[in-house]
C-alpha cells in the first residue's frame, strides 16, 4: 500500500537527500553542493542534530525541508534558540499535494516541546508564492518589510567595471577623518568582533549572539566572497562591517556593529572609497537601523516608487515554535516578536 511518510533526517538518508537537493541547487556543481550541505547542517555549532525533515512516498524520497538553528539573545543575557527555514524542495511529480505543509507541521510538532519563551522561529526568505501558505501555518507578519537601502557612489562605477578588477586582499595604514585606524582584511577577527557585538547589544532587542564560534562558522564557506573592515580607536575595535561581493559593481553590507553611530559612518566611508564600491546595499528593517544607516549615507527608495516598480517588499514572518500558538505565545520576556523594532536582523542571519 502506498503511503506518505514524514521522517527526521539522519546520515543514512544523505545520498538520497543530496540527489533531491540537486534539483534545488542546480546552479551549483557536485562538490559545491557537498560543501554547502556540510557547512550548513553538519558543521553548524548551534545544532547537535540537523533540523531536517524528509518526505518519503512508497520508499522514494520526495521532499526535503530544513530549519537552521542559530543562537540569539534578548539583550545581553537571555539566550534564545532561533530557527529559520532554509532549503525546501518537493519532487516535481508530488507538488501541490500538501507535502511541504506536512514537513513544516512535523518540525513544529517536535519543536513545540521546547520550553515556552526559549525558542522562536523567523522567516527572512519567504517569497510571494510561499508567504500565503506560511500565514496559513501560523506565521504572522511583523511590522517590518524586507527592502534594501542603498549607498551609491557613482564615481566608482566605471573603475569597478574594469575586467581586470581584483577584490582587494588586505589594506592597512588607512585612516578615518577622526584619525582612527581602519583595516580591511580577508578574514574575520572573531574574538574582537564577538566582543564588540556583545558590547553593542541593546536591552530588550533580539539579535544573533554573534559569538566567536559564530564567526568561525559563518564565514568558513566561500570566504573569498567576503571582506571585513575594522575601525580601531587606541587599539580597541570600535566598529566593524562585513561586505559580500555580488559583482564588481554590486555589494551587500552583510552585517555590522559599532560602539557609536559616528564610528560606523566613518568606517563605511573609508571602506567604500578604499574598495571603490559603486553600490552598497543593506537591509534596514527596524527604525533604529534605518536611522543609523541613513546617517552613514544610505537612502531608501520612497514607498510609492517601490510600489510602482513592484519592489515594495514582503514582510518578515515570525512565530513561536508550538504548532498551535496562541496570541500570548508571540511575547518573549514581555516583548512582542511581531514588532520589528524588537529585533535586529542582518543579511547574515538569512539562510
Amino acid at each position: 500500500m502506498k503511503r506518505l511518510e514524514i521522517l527526521r533526517y539522519d546520515e543514512s538518508f544523505k545520498e538520497a537527500a543530496m540527489e533531491l537537493l540537486a534539483l534545488l541547487w542546480s546552479h551549483l556543481g557536485g562538490q559545491e553542493r557537498q560543501d554547502l550541505f556540510t557547512w550548513r547542517y553538519e558543521k553548524n555549532p548551534f545544532s547537535i542534530d540537523p533540523h531536517i525533515y524528509l518526505a518519503r512516498y512508497n520508499g522514494q524520497l520526495i521532499g526535503f525541508k530544513s530549519f537552521v538553528e542559530q543562537r540569539f539573545r534578548m539583550g545581553q543575557d537571555r539566550p534564545v534558540r532561533a530557527f529559520t527555514p532554509s532549503d525546501a524542495i518537493v519532487h516535481p511529480a508530488f507538488r501541490r499535494k500538501g507535502v511541504s505543509s506536512s514537513l513544516s507541521k512535523e518540525f513544529f510538532e517536535r519543536a513545540g516541546s521546547l520550553p515556552t519563551g526559549e525558542a522562536v522561529v523567523f522567516n527572512l526568505s519567504s517569497n510571494a508564492l510561499s508567504t500565503p501558505g506560511n500565514l496559513k501555518l501560523g506565521w504572522q507578519s511583523t511590522s517590518g518589510k524586507k527592502h534594501f537601502v542603498l549607498r551609491p557612489s557613482p564615481g566608482h562605477y566605471l573603475p569597478a567595471r574594469s575586467k581586470g578588477r581584483h577584490w582587494p586582499l588586505e589594506s592597512t595604514g588607512l585612516s578615518a577623518p577622526s584619525g582612527k585606524q581602519v583595516v580591511i582584511a580577508p578574514l574575520p577577527r572573531a574574538d574582537e568582533m564577538s566582543q564588540l557585538a556583545y558590547n553593542s547589544r541593546k536591552p530588550g532587542i533580539l539579535v544573533n549572539e554573534r559569538s566567536r564560534e559564530y564567526y568561525h562558522w559563518r564565514y568558513a564557506l566561500q570566504p573569498e566572497k567576503y571582506l571585513f573592515a575594522f575601525l580601531y580607536d587606541g587599539g580597541e575595535m570600535d566598529a566593524f562591517a562585513v561586505i559580500r561581493r555580488v559583482s564588481n559593481t554590486q555589494y551587500l553590507l552583510w552585517e555590522y556593529a559599532c560602539g557609536e553611530p559616528n564610528s560606523l559612518r566613518e568606517l563605511t566611508g573609508v571602506m567604500v572609497n578604499a574598495c571603490k564600491i559603486p553600490f552598497l546595499r543593506s537591509w534596514a528593517l527596524s527604525a533604529d537601523d534605518a536611522r543609523l544607516l541613513k546617517s552613514c549615507g544610505f537612502w531608501s527608495i520612497p514607498g510609492q516608487l517601490r510600489r510602482l516598480l513592484g519592489k515594495e517588499g514582503l514582510p518578515v514572518l515570525v512565530r513561536p515554535t508550538s504548532l498551535d500558538a496562541s496570541s500570548h505565545d508571540f511575547f518573549l520576556a514581555g516583548k512582542d516578536i511581531r514588532d520589528i523594532n524588537n529585533w535586529q536582523f542582518f543579511l547574515a542571519d538569512r539562510h
